[in-house]
């Protein structure tokens, strides 16, 4: 008898960290364009600011924070245009190095801010973001986002912007071919305990412009370039890996004309 409880009490422990270390988290996705107006055509675009708000959490709500991130990778509507490739570049090297006085002028592109837990060292930290345009990763236009978090060092994460063909996407609300997506670095605590774990982004795209010479005259060119397209809705779609291996999916819907 006291085998068989001490076999089955194993079980139950084996059991319960299984369940800890792969506790579900969950998502957010919130996606708005300023103006929420189409493009006339491609060489007639409309500048428009992006504002992407993600969270996260835990679908266990005893649970003191959700999984520390992975990977972030979002989809967005069909028949925008993003022109990252033709503005000045920031080195991440040099920005995490230096500061926002190594990037050159013209290459910061946006701003935000973040939370997160680290439990149970550190209930809350706030976190204010700038966003750069970096260097091409192979070819495609990448995003940097500098960290400055209330206490501990600055940091970078790098993403990448890239056009894809059109896929379904959203639950089948719509298409979407730019997919922007970030690897997400460990971010440390104390030695011995959790990373900390992102508990929300939120970040706005300037109305930033590169001029170009086009056919002898000096045209201004945008960031971001509405989509050609409105049914009514413009969509985008995520999907987030944390670092339990646990994935979830969030999708979101922003009002076009």
């Amino acid at each position: 008898m006291r085998k068989t409880f001490v076999v089955v009490a194993a079980l139950l422990v084996s059991l319960i960290a299984v369940s800890v270390a792969f506790a579900q988290g969950t998502t957010t996705l919130e996606i708005k364009t300023t103006p929420a107006k189409k493009s006339k055509s491609k060489k007639k675009l409309t500048p428009i600011q992006l504002a992407i708000n993600v969270g996260f959490g835990n679908a266990d709500p005893s649970a003191a924070q959700p999984p520390y991130l992975r990977k972030v990778v979002i989809r967005f509507n069909e028949g925008g245009t993003y022109n990252g490739k033709l503005f000045p570049k920031c080195n991440a090297a040099k920005l995490l190095a230096n500061g926002p006085s190594a990037c050159p002028k013209g290459s910061k592109i946006g701003k935000g801010t973040a939370t997160a837990a680290a439990q149970p060292v550190i209930p809350s930290v706030n976190a204010v973001l700038t966003l750069f345009n970096g260097q091409p990763k192979g070819g495609v236009p990448t995003v940097i986002i500098y960290a400055v978090p209330d206490i501990s060092s600055p940091l970078t994460i790098v993403g990448t912007v890239k056009k894809g063909p059109k896929v379904s996407c959203a639950s089948g609300q719509g298409k979407c071919d730019y997919v922007l997506s970030f690897d997400v670095p460990d971010i440390p605590t104390l030695p011995g305990q959790p990373n900390a774990a992102v508990i929300t982004t939120k970040t706005k795209t300037d109305k930033v412009f590169v001029k170009k010479k086009k056919h002898g005259k000096t045209v201004k060119i945008p960031l971001i370039g509405a989509p050609t397209k409105c049914t009514g809705k413009w969509v985008a779609d995520s999907v987030v890996t944390f670092g339990d291996g646990s994935t979830a999916n969030a999708e979101s819907t922003a009002s076009c004309k």
